[in-house]
């Protein structure tokens, strides 16, 4: 099964990491799940998320963010 490719700027992303920065700008960070880890390496190598590993967390670097607002996505603790 083929994933849905969403291109914005260059970076082009899967229907599930959009699922997943969707989490992030809402929570602000992901507790790390093994089908988070595989979905997420991609970004993070790509220095849009960063993982914290004494939380087990995923959160969102500042370039991570700006591409969060960029395609739309209000950030939980911003105006």
């Amino acid at each position: 099964m083929r994933e849905i490719l969403v291109q914005w700027n260059g970076f082009r992303f899967s229907v599930r990491q959009v699922n997943l920065l969707r989490r992030i700008a809402e929570n602000g960070y992901v507790v790390d799940a093994g089908m988070d880890k595989t979905i997420a390496a991609p970004l993070v190598n790509e220095g849009l998320l960063q993982r914290n590993h004494v939380m087990d967390t995923i959160t969102a670097t500042a370039k991570g963010r700006d591409i969060l607002r960029g395609m739309g996505f209000r950030i939980r603790g911003e105006q």
